[in-house]
């Protein structure tokens, strides 16, 4: 499971306790180096990797900290799935590629137009 929170947070860590007394410790937030953090998504969210057994109790406990000075703390968690959070991402990444793609071919289509007229507005149009 993962537990994704606001980019607002600056410092996140997440402490589960299992039915059997056992402790997890995870380690997220904005200015959170990656090499401190215990999940490591291809997408700049602060996520941190919760592992909730089938049929078992757990509780969660958050610590988290906001050094930003001109945004008022907000704390958001949603528990979602990580095979739900990697579809989400390949659709948001599907629609970037998409949309990066159509700003390339107007820009390839403009330079083209440029070389072809020699007309200088196709070049700021391409810029």
């Amino acid at each position: 499971m993962g537990l994704p929170f606001s980019l607002i947070l600056t410092d996140i860590e997440v402490f589960t306790v299992y039915e059997n007394g056992q402790i997890a410790h995870a380690k997220s937030g904005f200015f959170t180096p990656f090499a401190e953090r215990s999940f490591h998504p291809t997408h700049k969210i602060n996520l941190v990797r919760v592992q909730l057994p089938a049929g078992e109790k757990a509780t969660i406990y958050t610590k988290s900290k906001s050094e930003r000075n001109g945004l008022p703390p907000n704390f958001t968690a949603d528990l979602i799935q990580l095979d739900r959070f990697n579809q989400n991402l390949n659709h948001r990444k599907q629609v970037n590629g998409i949309f990066i793609g159509f700003v390339l071919m107007i820009l390839i289509y403009n330079l083209f137009l440029f070389f072809s007229t020699k007309d200088r507005a196709f070049v700021y149009y391409s810029g």
